[in-house]
């Protein structure tokens, strides 16, 4: 049985690693960070509470675009599905962990405008945005 998982808030702490299986397959593994971050009413300060790390897995074209465009630092908005895995160490313990098996993958614009380092614009798909905002409406 696996959960459904949205990760809002979340950063990379590193670039992605795309690897591809045996069979060509693409697939990236990454790890974000998310916190629950608040304005102390006292100090005024901003304070983070609540981390976690989060390893997460993607495949095919996802794989790929994560790849091109999330660097670390990158703030991303992660839709997918808790996914369990067992298995044993070399002294012979069972060990589980947790993973988000990702089926969506956005950049979020709330505390970045585009990936660091990117002039593009980019819209909510995380991919270029072609034309001028300064159109007139097609309706």
């Amino acid at each position: 049985m696996s959960a459904p998982v949205t990760l809002r808030g979340a950063r990379l702490i590193k670039d992605p690693e795309l690897s591809f299986t045996n069979g060509g397959k693409p697939w990236v593994r990454f790890t974000v960070v998310t916190a629950r971050r608040f304005k102390d009413p006292q100090t005024q300060e901003w304070q983070e509470q609540d981390t976690s790390f989060w390893d997460v897995v993607a495949y095919d074209k996802l794989a790929e675009n994560i790849a091109e465009h999330c660097v670390k630092g990158s703030a991303v908005i992660v839709t997918g599905f808790m996914k369990q895995e067992k298995y044993q160490t070399k002294e012979g313990e069972s060990r589980t962990v947790w993973k988000v098996a990702a089926d969506d993958v956005g950049l979020s614009f709330k505390s970045q405008k585009a990936p660091p380092g990117d002039s593009k614009d980019y819209g909510t798909t995380g991919s270029p945005v072609k034309g001028s905002y300064n159109q007139e409406p097609p309706f």
